[in-house]
């Protein structure tokens, strides 16, 4: 992080060339790569080291938490003839509703992701080219070129919520029995499609385009406007549902109040 800070000091004082991407194609870049490579692996290593003591210290070493089985699961209760024993039998074929349901539907929200994502590289083509053609030609100002970021971002986050909802319907229809299976076929489903939907963009720039400028732009732009727009939808969603809450019980009160017979002495 202090070699890429040098590296932007630089460029404000005209050391870096005359375009941002000098700032970003040095081998200060390479090395500070390879040192967060490390330390993430040192990390990563020293808290499995750090688990590993702490399983000892408290006897928890190899340790299996009780499967609850959901209340939803759905699954008929037989009695064996032979063993006087009573099983329960699942309805449906998990394996056929993940392969036959839920790999067409991740497959349409990957490509809906990358026709997003397509367009975004058009919109930025666009506002380049739109610049291009004035008399005199200039460059896109830094507002024109966050137009197509802002773009991409809402459409991610719409595509999102969206996929939410999908994911929640397709574990439940897969009929897992204990909520671990439940909870892991949820957060394995959601964790691929956020990867895809959030970052597919970021590699198209860096590996396909290779522009580091706009990837650099992209990056700031994506992570302080996502911010923002969560903590906005969040402030408003708790205000819009506490008000349609407190309307319903107020409503519920004028209703009981009109329907009690008044008492008279």
């Amino acid at each position: 992080m202090i070699l890429l800070c040098i590296q932007i000091a630089k460029y404000a004082h005209g050391k870096c060339g005359t375009h941002f991407e000098a700032c970003f194609t040095t081998a200060g870049n390479s090395i500070y790569s390879i040192l967060i490579a490390l330390w993430t692996t040192l990390l990563c290593e020293s808290w499995k080291r750090k688990e590993s003591s702490l399983a000892n210290k408290w006897l928890v070493r190899d340790y299996n938490s009780v499967a609850f089985e959901r209340k939803d699961y759905k699954a008929a209760l037989t009695i064996d003839s032979n063993l006087k024993t009573a099983w329960k039998r699942v309805y449906g074929a998990d394996i056929g509703k993940a392969i036959y349901l839920g790999i067409p539907i991740s497959i349409f929200f990957a490509i809906s992701v990358i026709g997003v994502a397509v367009g975004n590289r058009y919109l930025n083509e666009f506002f380049v080219d739109k610049a291009a053609r004035q008399k005199p030609p200039t460059q896109p100002t830094t507002a024109t070129m966050m137009i197509p970021t802002v773009f991409y971002v809402g459409a991610t986050m719409i595509l999102g919520e969206i996929f939410k909802r999908v994911a929640l319907w397709l574990v439940k229809s897969e009929n897992h029995r204990t909520h671990a299976a439940f909870e892991s076929s949820l957060s394995f489903k959601r964790f691929i499609f956020d990867f895809v939907n959030n970052y597919v963009s970021l590699f198209f720039l860096a590996f396909w385009d290779r522009s580091l400028a706009q990837l650099a732009q992209n990056l700031i732009t994506f992570l302080v406007f996502k911010q923002i727009a969560f903590n906005v939808i969040e402030y408003l969603q708790y205000r819009v549902v506490t008000a349609i809450k407190i309307s319903r019980i107020n409503r519920h009160y004028d209703k009981l109040i009109k329907n009690t017979p008044s008492q008279v002495d």
